[in-house]
């Protein structure tokens, strides 16, 4: 098993689910066609978030300003089983949210699918998402259309 999964997403601007199939230790991001050129990064490490209030979703760096991040606009942990449809007008898999999620999904049951097979869309009530991280809304992390590159450690 790798000590670390790497990989890249296209910002949105709104939250993105990244599905590992595990939740990692530690997680780093970086957007790399930053529109201001200004090169952000942000880490969050499993137990930082610490305190009464557990708000903190790690912390950005900017330049050379460090600032820390809520939950919602940074990285936080994603346990995935939510349940996923088959949307037979793009011939895809479909979380909650509308967004594709083909080859990111496990079978309730223990086995797993993998990128290369698509289950029978009967199969639908079974199958779920995969744990992972949250990219959040932070528009200097995560722009629509600016490249993310992600390395979650396990």
């Amino acid at each position: 098993m790798d000590a670390l999964v790497k990989g890249t997403v296209e910002g949105t601007g709104a939250a993105i689910n990244v599905i590992l199939g595990f939740q990692p230790s530690m997680i780093e991001i970086f957007n790399i066609d930053d529109a201001g050129d200004l090169s952000p990064q942000a880490r969050y490490v499993v137990g930082m978030e610490g305190g009464a209030s557990d708000t903190l979703g790690g912390i950005k760096l900017v330049e050379s300003t460090v600032s820390p991040l809520t939950v919602a606009a940074g990285l936080s942990l994603y346990a995935g089983d939510d349940p996923v449809t088959w949307d037979e007008t793009n011939s895809r898999w479909n979380d909650d949210a509308g967004s594709d999620v083909t080859g990111q999904y496990v079978d309730k049951d223990g086995g797993e699918y993998g990128n290369s097979v698509v289950p029978d869309p009967s199969d639908g009530e079974r199958i779920k998402t995969g744990q992972g991280f949250v990219i959040g809304t932070d528009g200097d992390l995560n722009a629509s259309a600016e490249t993310i590159v992600f390395i979650a450690h396990r």
